[in-house]
């Protein structure tokens, strides 16, 4: 939906915060109620980060022994960067950055849910 009086962007006036079940007019607030709700959709809380930066997630290996999936296959080690420098020409970069999807956002996704 677009208007004129957002820029042509569309725009949510009001949502039900969920802490204090009120509604707020806030957008600083309506944005963080929208990122934290989408986080809860894709942050697997089975891994901690710190401890385990690979992402050996107990989630995704019972999905994946759900759906008969061998991740070993789908997703096999890779060599570490750490020890080779890695250089990529601007051509390249350019391309790349061109090529991205302009609807999706980095980050983990696609939990089972």
């Amino acid at each position: 939906k677009n208007t004129r009086r957002t820029g042509g962007r569309a725009r949510i006036p009001a949502i039900l915060d969920p802490i204090s079940q009120q509604l707020t007019y806030d957008d600083e607030r309506i944005a963080a109620i929208f990122t934290l709700h989408h986080q809860s959709k894709t942050d697997d809380v089975t891994v901690n980060e710190e401890t385990d930066p690979e992402l050996h997630s107990p989630l995704m290996n019972e999905v994946a022994h759900k759906y008969g999936i061998n991740l070993q296959e789908v997703f096999p080690p890779q060599p570490d960067d750490v020890e080779r420098e890695v250089t990529i020409t601007m051509k390249k970069l350019k391309s790349l950055v061109t090529g991205l999807k302009a609807d999706t956002a980095p980050g983990k996704s696609g939990l089972d849910k």
